[in-house]
């Protein structure tokens, strides 16, 4: 049995949604009489690649902490895709043939958060080709997104997709499963739905953030650190998504009332995880149980000290350094570092 099914006691029929057919009965009415045609989206795809550019270009820029240049770039993508869009749209993209234009028109919807206008367009394809799992998958994956409204049909077009022989497709599906049972709430099915999405495709950083406020939620604190830290700048794109999660999957490892070793090791992971989930105050707490259990952690000592600096706390920042040095003395970059706190603060 599905779990929507038994949690709702009902299902919405498939490809059936209000809103949804209200936007495809519009590109219907903008379409009629008008004979389908392959179109020049020359234009629009060049403004694509210039999108990816620019997306190359934000990733850059986090790479190396360069903060404002990735917001300018982000900021131009933003307008680029909105041009890309109207440029699609002037060619004609309603009325074309053109598969390939299509689901990159779809998908720069998606990426500008028109969800259910994306799943409008990628319907008729999904009509004609209805066994066609990359279709599928971008089909499901945009119900999805629309959230509660579409929650049934994109399960349903997810399901299909798992039962079809295209394993790029099918580690996607994983995916976007998890994500609605998490939304849901059915944390052991996200669970299996993400260590699936991982164990198809082990490189996708998502489903790897996802799978490891899995882990963080049921208590496998230091698992979930190491594999949040593996990542390392690769995660920082989805900083947002990350502390979202971490935040509920801690809320529920504290609801259930659940604990971990009590070593440094552990506390040490767990502040980690706090900080990523924004939690601060709490992040300071349990670095500073680590640091109590074993002194000679300078990791953690320099982590303290940047969280004081980040709450204002110099004093006790600069006597973080201090444990630091103490344990650790050829640090040239914590000793500068404690150095640029000034004396009198």
């Amino acid at each position: 049995m599905s779990p929507w099914r038994h949690k709702s006691g009902h299902r919405r029929p498939f490809g059936q949604s209000a809103a949804a057919g209200a936007i495809l009965s519009a590109l219907l009415l903008v379409c009629a009489g008008l004979p389908a045609w392959g179109g020049d989206f020359a234009q629009a795809l060049s403004m694509l690649e210039q999108c990816e550019s620019l997306r190359r270009e934000y990733a850059a820029a986090l790479e190396t902490d360069q903060y404002e240049a990735a917001a300018q770039a982000q900021e131009t993508l933003r307008r680029r895709m909105r041009e890309a869009r109207a440029l699609f749209e002037s060619a004609g993209i309603q009325r074309t043939r053109d598969e390939a234009a299509v689901l990159k028109y779809a998908q720069l919807l998606d990426d500008l958060s028109e969800y259910d206008l994306a799943a409008a367009v990628l319907e008729p394809l999904v009509r004609s080709s209805p066994d066609d799992a990359s279709i599928l998958v971008r089909y499901g994956e945009s119900l999805a997104a629309i959230g509660p409204a579409r929650r049934q049909d994109a399960f349903d077009v997810l399901r299909r997709v798992l039962s079809l022989a295209d394993e790029d497709s099918v580690w996607r599906a994983h995916a976007a499963l998890g994500m609605l049972y998490w939304r849901e709430g059915l944390y052991d099915f996200a669970r299996e739905a993400f260590e699936a999405a991982h164990e198809g495709n082990p490189e996708d950083v998502r489903s790897r953030i996802a799978l490891a406020a899995c882990r963080c939620r049921a208590g496998e604190i230091l698992d979930a650190a190491r594999m949040l830290d593996a990542l390392g700048r690769a995660a920082q794109p989805f900083d947002a998504e990350t502390r979202i999660m971490l935040r509920e999957a801690l809320y529920g490892f504290d609801l259930g009332r659940q604990h971990f070793p009590d070593s440094a090791e552990q506390h040490a992971a767990y502040a980690k995880l706090l900080y990523r989930a924004g939690r601060i105050a709490d992040a300071i707490l349990a670095a500073q149980r680590a640091v109590r259990l074993d002194t000679d952690d300078v990791a953690t000592w320099n982590f303290l000290a940047a969280m004081h600096i980040q709450t204002g706390n110099v004093s006790q920042a600069r006597n973080a350094y201090e444990q630091s040095l103490k344990a650790q003395p050829d640090q040239p970059q914590i000793r500068g570092a404690l150095e640029a706190i000034p004396p009198n603060q």
